[in-house]
């Protein structure tokens, strides 16, 4: 009888340890499909990030930080008596910081304006620029010689220009009703770039 006790409690034991094991994986699986979104929309993210550059721009941002905070720490242990100096040229480098960033943001503002392009399609273009091995200054200057063109044209100033655009078959009025970035996609499929 005791044989048989011990085999019913091992058996009772067994089951129950997989109940168990069923409940927690129940469970586990409620929690990866409940995370599941949450995985999806951060490997979105990441892919954005690295897309648009913000990956850079942050690598980089970090990169400032850390080797602003090197240099502040090596000058403290240096002579500790330019604590406070440090301190007022840390405070002044974080001016300039912000100084730089508000001028490169108004400016980038006034040249997609005048571009009549959101800021942020300027942007991304310049990323294109760079990610194509390209220089994004020399992509925002040609957008912008484009632009300056589209006025000049219609206007009569820059004859050369127009035979140039006439002569990759690109008329006039297209000139004039087409945006910078659709001048340079077509000036592209014209010349075969």
């Amino acid at each position: 009888m005791g044989a048989v006790a011990t085999t019913s409690a091992q058996i009772t034991i067994g089951v129950r340890a997989q109940q168990a094991m069923r409940a927690i994986d129940n469970f586990n699986n409620k929690m990866a499909a409940i995370q599941a979104p949450v995985l999806r929309v951060t490997r979105s993210m990441r892919r954005f990030s690295d897309l648009t550059g913000l990956t850079r721009v942050r690598n980089a941002m970090g990169a400032l930080g850390r080797g602003t905070l090197d240099a502040f720490r090596s000058v403290s242990r240096i002579v500790p008596v330019l604590g406070s100096i440090t301190g007022a040229t840390t405070l002044a480098g974080i001016y300039r910081l912000s100084t730089a960033w508000a001028d490169f943001g108004t400016k980038m503002r006034t040249t997609a304006r005048s571009m009549g392009m959101p800021v942020s399609r300027l942007m991304a273009l310049q990323n294109a620029a760079r990610l194509s091995g390209g220089s994004a200054d020399a992509m925002t200057g040609a957008m912008g010689q484009l632009s300056q063109l589209k006025w000049e044209i219609p206007h009569g100033f820059a004859p050369e220009a127009a035979a140039q655009f006439q002569a990759l078959g690109i008329s006039m009025k297209e000139v004039a009703s087409s945006s910078p970035e659709k001048l340079f996609g077509r000036i592209a499929d014209k010349s075969g770039g």
